[in-house]
Formats: C-alpha cells, structure tokens, sequence
C-alpha cells in the first residue's frame, strides 16, 4: 500500500472529503477481501490498473449529480468463496450436531409389572424382559456399535459379530461376541447387585471403570459383582433352570435379602408390597416356586421369619 498511497491521493483529491473516506474505505476492504480470498498479496501495478479505471469513472463526473465510483480489480482466478463457505460450514455443522445428537440419543423399552417382554435387536440378537425391566440403546445400534444399557433382568441370545456386544448395568459390563446368558442388575438394589449366569459362550464381567480386572465366565457358570467390591466375584456353577426359572413362570432364590425378593414379587404380580418391619428387609431367604402364588408365597415367607402380613387398597403390608 505504501508504494501507491500517493497515486491513491492524487486521484482522490478531486472528491469532496466525505466521498473520499467512503472511497478510501472501500478500497481499503476491497484490497483486505481480495488478499484473503485469493491467498495473494495485490502487487503494484494491478493496483496503478485498478486506480486508473477509477480515475476514468470520476472522470464522467462532470453531471450534476454526485455518484461514487466502483473499484474494480484485475480479474484473477477466482479463490474461495470463504464467507460462503464459512456459512455452509458452520450450517453442515450444525446439521451435523443435530444429526449426531438424534442418532445417538438412548431411547428405553420398559415392560410393564406384571408382564414380560421378548424383543430382537437390531443387530438380529434376542432379548426376552422380566418384569419390570427397561434396556437402552440408540439409533446407531447394530451400525456402528452393540452397546446397550439394562435396569432389571433379562435372557440374551446374541448373534456372532466382529463388534462387541456391551451391555452396562450399575456402572458393571457384560461384553461377549456371540452367547447366551442372563443378567440381573437393579438399580433400587441396596447393594446394586449385578448377576450374570452363562448358558453358552464365554462373557467377560467387569466394573466399568476397572476393565483390567475382567473376569471370564463360560456356560453354566455365575458370578455377582456390586457396589461392595471392584472386581467380580470368581465364577460358581449355576443351574440353568434356576436362573432362568423367571422365563417359565417361576420363582426362583438363592439367599436373596427379603428386600430384594419382595421387589421381586412387587413387580411379577404388579402389586404394592409395603414393608413395615425395616430390621428383617436384609434378612436372607432361599425360596423356589415352580407355580408361584403372590398370597401362599408370602404367607410361607412371614411362617418363616415370624412376621404378619396383611391386605392393603393395592396389596399387601409386612409387618410384626
């Protein structure tokens, strides 16, 4: 700009001061926009170019009336449009943000007490629901992920996949490639219990912040994993029939707190079970029923741990 201010001046003298500033700032921006979109510094002679057509324009001035002359500048390869470019952007962007939030935003099925459900996944995997349950996932399910999120029980067949099947459960994880198995995890659990027994395949259990310390389960073996301990308890064997008696319509403990049973029962018959004697709700309890009964499976329970139970306007009240 040095170079040509006093061209700049002499051809700007002739305007009256306040055509001169506009003129100068026009110049000024047109300069500052072409270096920017085209990546080249505007040289010299262009410029004592563009000025002299400039000079030509005021020229004509001799009308009446006032008219501010246009720059133009030589023509060169057009660059980016960057203010457009900058505007489709940040609109792509936006849409993206958009796009990527919908996609990726968990949507829950829940199973009404009382009821159970079976659903199959989007990658082709069966999941059968106990009552109550409610499992998570997104819309990308099965695309670019097979991760899930489970409150409650469920039986899961999954189908073989170079993508791993994650399942997340009170912070614990369940990742296979292809089994069979059954997870248990509420989170109205005191102890956020998480129980997983195998069928078939093998299934790595984990605390989700602790993956180091996976535990690897095949069939016919379980294992638990809660709030108490940072790895998985080592694996036991399991009776398929036990873990899985809730899918035949049965009922099946093994020295469960009485908390945990009477939720249990809250749920599968869809009742309200109050508890009114808060020093026995850890009290544990072995208890198997292959046609269970809400009134005879409680009536057994309170025989069993000296206690009284009573109906109430939607179920039943535990008591001493």
């Amino acid at each position: 700009m040095k170079k040509t201010e006093p061209s700049v001046k002499q051809h700007l003298n002739r305007l009256d001061r306040k055509t001169r500033e506009e003129m100068l700032a026009i110049w000024n921006g047109t300069e500052a926009a072409h270096r920017r979109l085209s990546g080249q510094n505007v040289s010299d002679a262009s410029m004592e170019q563009a000025l002299s057509r400039v000079h030509s324009r005021i020229a004509e001035a001799d009308r009446p009336r006032k008219e501010i002359p246009v720059i133009v500048l030589p023509k060169k390869k057009r660059g980016l449009d960057l203010p457009r470019i900058s505007m489709l952007l940040a609109a792509s962007l936006a849409f993206f943000a958009l796009g990527f939030g919908w996609m990726s935003h968990i949507s829950w099925k829940q199973v009404p007490a009382g009821e159970t459900l079976a659903l199959t996944l989007p990658d082709g995997s069966s999941l059968t629901l106990n009552s109550g349950s409610e499992v998570g996932y997104n819309r990308l399910f099965g695309r670019t992920n097979r991760s899930l999120r489970l409150n409650g029980e469920g039986y899961f067949e999954v189908v073989p996949g170079d993508t791993p099947f994650r399942i997340r459960a009170n912070d614990n994880v369940v990742e296979v490639l292809g089994t069979s198995f059954n997870l248990r995890s509420w989170s109205t659990d005191p102890d956020r219990v998480t129980t997983l027994s195998v069928t078939s395949g093998r299934v790595d259990f984990f605390r989700s912040q602790n993956p180091e310390a996976a535990v690897t389960l095949t069939a016919g073996q379980s294992s638990i994993l809660s709030d108490l301990s940072s790895i998985p308890a080592e694996p036991s064997q399991v009776q398929a029939t036990q873990a899985l008696a809730w899918k035949s319509n049965q009922l099946a403990f093994s020295m469960q707190p009485l908390s945990v049973i009477f939720d249990e029962l809250a749920r599968k018959f869809n009742v309200a079970i109050e508890v009114n004697a808060g020093d026995i709700a850890e009290a544990r309890l072995s208890i198997f029923y292959t046609e269970p009964d809400l009134e005879t499976i409680l009536a057994e329970i309170c025989t069993v741990k000296g206690l009284e139970y009573s109906r109430t306007a939607n179920g039943f009240r535990i008591h001493r």
